[in-house]
């Protein structure tokens, strides 16, 4: 049988987009509240 070829792509997707879709689907409150639960030292 033979193999398929596989092509790799890196997708260029900006980290303030990424980070407006995360906010708009879960509530900045959410968010802080999570970060305070994991004793993470990130800020927002």
């Amino acid at each position: 049988m033979p193999l398929k070829e596989f092509i790799l792509i890196t997708p260029v997707i900006e980290a303030a987009s990424v980070f407006k879709a995360l906010e708009t689907a879960i509530s900045s409150v959410a968010i802080q509240q999570s970060i305070g639960q994991t004793n993470s030292q990130q800020k927002r």
